[in-house]
């Protein structure tokens, strides 16, 4: 991939005609560039030079001060420097002569370098204050996601402290949830990197996946101190037939510690499940109806996932809109959770619930009045998180 940067020198296509004041003028950028980029590392009219690990790189003063704010200072400030034909910089040989490429053709190609020769580039850039620079690699790197790079820019994201990739990296990690963590770049990740990850609401995977995924990777990291991470794997959620099973047997928990997350499975009505975020999608769209009666209906969606509306719609039965329903959701068809009275107002086939964003992998409505006939089969129910509504979508 090449990024092409703008910049205070000529740029441009191999001849352009643009009309001015003065009339037609002929630009070509093209062959200005190449002669520049000629000029990059070579010793023709070099008035200076970098030693940069061991290697002695020439330059020209005058081009890198015309492009960077750094080297004027450096240059033409007054500095130690400044009188100095030959200057030692302590920083990367490979990423520093990516940076001098770049001064004098406008130009970065990045399809030769890994993530974190990248990285190494991204630092020089801020180093030296160039913003253009950054921001195209960011831009680079968040496109190019994918789940084999993915944990590595994490890992770099963090170490640099760059709030928006790393966000932009978790939230990827949150759609390939089951496929990250069966795959080799999963044990790549740092301790910091997993910090971020495992107490995310929104990275939706199988509990159990999730702390096999943490068990593998200690394996391969057995320096690192694994009772950190441990803690953050929601271990209530896993069932227990695999607490005292695979849990137990991995060594890695306590035995108290499983006791204590069975007792909270069985006695809490309010654990904490992982959800998938599908904004302004219709999540109930392929859902199972598990269960039609004379007065209830049970929807099963394919995954939990966080949302806040409810769309009702009767299909043609004027019968159903007589009745109130009572709309109820819940996450393991054990504990329920009334989201609202369904209610058609007159005349009207649609009636829209709307309450707080929580995960849901079960949609309950029933009728109370048992001595109804069989009506709920002409109910079709949807269900999204809606980003318009007050309130806060769990991370």
């Amino acid at each position: 991939m090449n990024i092409q940067a703008t910049s205070t020198s000529s740029s441009g296509g191999a001849k352009k005609r643009r009309s001015t004041e003065n009339g037609l003028v002929h630009i070509f950028g093209a062959g200005a560039l190449a002669d520049m980029d000629r000029l990059c590392m070579n010793e023709l009219f070099s008035d200076v030079s970098f030693l940069v690990e061991d290697e002695l790189l020439p330059a020209h003063r005058l081009i890198l001060a015309t492009r960077c704010e750094h080297f004027r200072k450096m240059f033409y400030g007054g500095t130690a420097e400044s009188k100095k034909r030959q200057i030692r910089l302590y920083v990367p040989l490979k990423s520093f002569k990516v940076i001098l490429g770049y001064f004098y053709s406008g130009k970065l190609t990045v399809d030769t370098l890994d993530v974190d020769a990248i990285f190494e580039v991204h630092g020089l850039s801020n180093f030296f204050g160039l913003h253009e620079l950054e921001s195209a690699l960011a831009t680079h790197l968040n496109e190019s996601l994918s789940v084999g790079n993915v944990c590595s820019i994490l890992n770099n994201a963090i170490q640099v402290n760059h709030a928006q990739l790393t966000m932009n990296c978790l939230q990827f990690m949150d759609k390939i949830a089951t496929v990250l963590v069966q795959h080799d770049s999963f044990l790549l990740l740092s301790k910091e990197s997993l910090e971020a990850l495992l107490p995310r609401n929104t990275f939706a995977e199988d509990e159990l996946n999730i702390f096999q995924a943490l068990h593998n990777w200690s394996r391969h990291n057995q320096s690192v101190d694994i009772k950190s991470l441990v803690s953050l794997v929601r271990l209530p959620l896993i069932a227990v037939k695999d607490l005292v099973g695979a849990v137990r047997k991995s060594g890695i928990v306590a035995s108290e510690t499983i006791l204590e997350a069975i007792d909270k499975a069985i006695e809490s009505c309010n654990l904490p499940y992982r959800a998938s975020v599908r904004l302004g999608l219709d999540v109930a769209n392929g859902a199972s109806r598990l269960l039609v009666t004379m007065n209830e209906m049970v929807l099963s969606l394919s995954c939990c996932c966080i949302i806040n509306t409810i769309f009702a719609c009767s299909l043609g039965s004027t019968l159903v809109l007589k009745y109130s329903y009572d709309m109820e959701v819940s996450c393991n068809m054990k504990h329920w959770v009334a989201v609202g009275k369904l209610i058609f107002p007159s005349h009207a086939t649609t009636m829209r619930i709307r309450f707080t964003p929580m995960p849901v992998r079960f949609i309950r409505i029933s009728q109370p009045d048992r001595r109804r006939k069989d009506i709920l089969k002409e109910v079709f129910l949807t269900a999204t998180l809606d980003s318009n509504m007050n309130g806060v979508i769990p991370k």
